[in-house]
Protein backbone atom coordinates (compact mmCIF):
# COMPACT_ATOMS: atom_id res chain seq x y z
CA UNK A 1 0.00 0.00 0.00
CA UNK A 2 2.61 2.24 0.65
CA UNK A 3 4.29 2.01 -2.71
CA UNK A 4 0.97 2.46 -4.10
CA UNK A 5 0.48 5.79 -2.06
CA UNK A 6 3.88 6.85 -2.90
CA UNK A 7 3.07 6.20 -6.89
CA UNK A 8 -0.36 8.82 -6.80
CA UNK A 9 1.52 11.01 -4.66
CA UNK A 10 3.98 11.78 -7.46
CA UNK A 11 1.72 11.32 -9.91
CA UNK A 12 -0.39 14.12 -8.53
CA UNK A 13 3.19 16.44 -7.94
CA UNK A 14 3.99 15.65 -11.80
CA UNK A 15 0.74 16.91 -12.83
CA UNK A 16 1.15 20.61 -11.72
CA UNK A 17 1.46 22.64 -15.03
CA UNK A 18 4.37 25.22 -15.17
CA UNK A 19 3.30 28.96 -14.34
CA UNK A 20 2.99 30.97 -17.93
CA UNK A 21 4.43 34.51 -17.75
CA UNK A 22 1.66 35.51 -16.42
CA UNK A 23 1.11 34.49 -13.46
CA UNK A 24 5.04 34.77 -13.16
CA UNK A 25 4.99 38.29 -13.74
CA UNK A 26 2.04 39.03 -11.71
CA UNK A 27 3.66 37.13 -8.53
CA UNK A 28 6.52 39.67 -9.18
CA UNK A 29 4.81 42.74 -9.62
CA UNK A 30 3.00 41.74 -5.94
CA UNK A 31 6.28 40.89 -4.00
CA UNK A 32 8.96 42.75 -5.64
CA UNK A 33 9.28 45.54 -2.93
CA UNK A 34 9.12 42.92 -0.22
CA UNK A 35 10.92 40.19 -1.77
CA UNK A 36 13.26 40.71 -5.03
CA UNK A 37 15.11 44.49 -3.56
CA UNK A 38 18.55 45.15 -4.68
CA UNK A 39 21.13 46.42 -1.24
CA UNK A 40 21.52 49.99 -0.94
CA UNK A 41 25.39 50.46 -2.44
CA UNK A 42 27.59 53.69 -1.68
CA UNK A 43 30.12 55.08 -3.89
CA UNK A 44 33.23 56.30 -2.26
CA UNK A 45 36.59 57.62 -1.88
CA UNK A 46 38.74 56.58 0.83
CA UNK A 47 41.84 57.32 1.68
CA UNK A 48 43.68 55.17 4.14
CA UNK A 49 46.94 56.11 6.29
CA UNK A 50 49.08 53.80 8.88
CA UNK A 51 49.18 56.04 11.61
CA UNK A 52 46.46 58.74 12.90
CA UNK A 53 48.70 62.04 12.74
CA UNK A 54 49.24 61.24 9.19
CA UNK A 55 45.39 61.09 8.71
CA UNK A 56 44.97 64.21 10.62
CA UNK A 57 47.43 66.06 9.02
CA UNK A 58 45.92 64.66 5.54
CA UNK A 59 41.90 65.98 7.04
CA UNK A 60 43.73 69.37 7.64
CA UNK A 61 44.62 69.48 4.11
CA UNK A 62 41.25 68.68 2.70
CA UNK A 63 39.34 71.33 5.22
CA UNK A 64 41.79 73.54 3.56
CA UNK A 65 41.00 72.72 0.30
CA UNK A 66 43.03 70.12 -1.09
CA UNK A 67 42.05 67.91 -3.55
CA UNK A 68 40.59 64.58 -2.04
CA UNK A 69 41.40 62.25 -5.38
CA UNK A 70 45.03 64.16 -5.52
CA UNK A 71 45.68 63.32 -1.79
CA UNK A 72 44.34 60.00 -1.80
CA UNK A 73 46.65 58.99 -5.17
CA UNK A 74 49.87 60.65 -2.88
CA UNK A 75 48.79 58.78 0.02
CA UNK A 76 46.52 56.07 0.46
CA UNK A 77 47.08 52.26 0.32
CA UNK A 78 43.56 52.15 -1.49
CA UNK A 79 43.15 52.56 -5.09
CA UNK A 80 45.89 54.87 -5.32
CA UNK A 81 45.74 54.89 -8.97
CA UNK A 82 41.88 55.55 -9.07
CA UNK A 83 41.85 58.19 -6.24
CA UNK A 84 40.99 56.07 -3.84
CA UNK A 85 37.16 55.21 -5.34
CA UNK A 86 35.52 52.28 -4.13
CA UNK A 87 32.29 51.28 -4.51
CA UNK A 88 29.37 50.89 -5.68
CA UNK A 89 29.22 48.47 -2.40
CA UNK A 90 26.43 47.33 0.06
CA UNK A 91 26.64 47.19 3.82
CA UNK A 92 27.17 43.36 3.26
CA UNK A 93 30.85 44.10 1.31
CA UNK A 94 31.95 47.01 4.03
CA UNK A 95 29.99 47.41 7.11
CA UNK A 96 32.22 49.57 8.77
CA UNK A 97 32.79 51.98 5.44
CA UNK A 98 28.85 51.88 4.51
CA UNK A 99 27.84 53.08 7.71
CA UNK A 100 30.27 56.01 7.99
CA UNK A 101 29.08 56.80 4.82
CA UNK A 102 25.75 56.59 5.46
CA UNK A 103 25.97 59.47 8.11
CA UNK A 104 27.28 61.54 5.62
CA UNK A 105 25.96 63.53 2.46
CA UNK A 106 26.96 63.48 -1.25
CA UNK A 107 30.51 65.10 -1.01
CA UNK A 108 30.54 65.44 2.24
CA UNK A 109 34.07 63.99 3.81
CA UNK A 110 34.01 62.03 6.99
CA UNK A 111 36.47 62.61 10.12
CA UNK A 112 39.53 60.19 10.99
CA UNK A 113 37.97 56.59 10.95
CA UNK A 114 39.71 53.70 13.37
CA UNK A 115 39.91 51.31 9.94
CA UNK A 116 40.99 47.47 9.64
CA UNK A 117 44.57 46.36 10.36
CA UNK A 118 45.57 49.26 12.77
CA UNK A 119 44.94 51.86 10.07
CA UNK A 120 43.55 55.03 9.46
CA UNK A 121 40.66 56.22 6.97
CA UNK A 122 39.21 59.61 5.97
CA UNK A 123 36.31 59.16 3.40
CA UNK A 124 34.25 61.19 1.03
CA UNK A 125 30.79 60.03 -0.18
CA UNK A 126 30.62 59.74 -4.39
CA UNK A 127 27.06 59.05 -4.56
CA UNK A 128 24.50 57.15 -2.71
CA UNK A 129 22.22 54.30 -4.73
CA UNK A 130 19.12 54.30 -3.17
CA UNK A 131 17.53 50.21 -2.76
CA UNK A 132 15.88 49.20 -6.30
CA UNK A 133 13.76 46.16 -7.17
CA UNK A 134 16.10 43.45 -9.21
CA UNK A 135 14.72 42.86 -12.49
CA UNK A 136 12.23 40.34 -13.34
CA UNK A 137 14.37 38.32 -15.49
CA UNK A 138 16.90 37.95 -12.86
CA UNK A 139 14.46 36.50 -10.79
CA UNK A 140 12.25 34.64 -13.10
CA UNK A 141 13.48 31.20 -13.08
CA UNK A 142 13.12 31.12 -9.06
CA UNK A 143 9.42 32.47 -9.56
CA UNK A 144 8.71 29.92 -12.04
CA UNK A 145 10.21 27.17 -9.40
CA UNK A 146 8.53 28.82 -6.55
CA UNK A 147 5.05 28.52 -8.31
CA UNK A 148 5.29 25.21 -9.40
CA UNK A 149 6.42 24.31 -5.49
CA UNK A 150 3.42 25.88 -4.57
CA UNK A 151 1.17 23.94 -7.34
CA UNK A 152 2.66 20.94 -6.20
CA UNK A 153 1.98 21.32 -2.37
CA UNK A 154 -1.84 22.59 -3.33
CA UNK A 155 -2.31 19.24 -5.77
CA UNK A 156 -1.11 16.74 -2.95
CA UNK A 157 -3.21 18.68 0.23
CA UNK A 158 -6.55 18.33 -2.53
CA UNK A 159 -5.92 14.98 -3.78
CA UNK A 160 -5.10 13.48 -0.36
CA UNK A 161 -7.99 15.35 1.29
CA UNK A 162 -10.24 13.95 -1.79
CA UNK A 163 -9.39 10.19 -1.24
CA UNK A 164 -10.00 10.90 2.09
CA UNK A 165 -13.25 12.99 1.91
CA UNK A 166 -14.57 10.32 -1.22
CA UNK A 167 -13.16 7.15 0.63
CA UNK A 168 -13.87 6.07 4.38
CA UNK A 169 -10.44 6.00 5.33
CA UNK A 170 -9.17 5.90 8.79
CA UNK A 171 -5.71 7.59 9.20
CA UNK A 172 -2.38 5.89 11.08
CA UNK A 173 -0.94 8.24 12.81
CA UNK A 174 2.07 6.53 13.34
Amino acid sequence: SGLLYDAYLKRLINSVPKPDTLAVSDFYEKNKYDKYMEEEKVTLREIRVPNRAVAEDLLGLLDAGADFALLAKQNSSVNPDGGGLLGPFSRNDNKLLFDAASLLKEEDISPVLSSSKNSFSIIKLVNHVSAVPVRLDRVYVQIESLLIKEGQIEAKAAGIDGLLNLYTVVKNAE
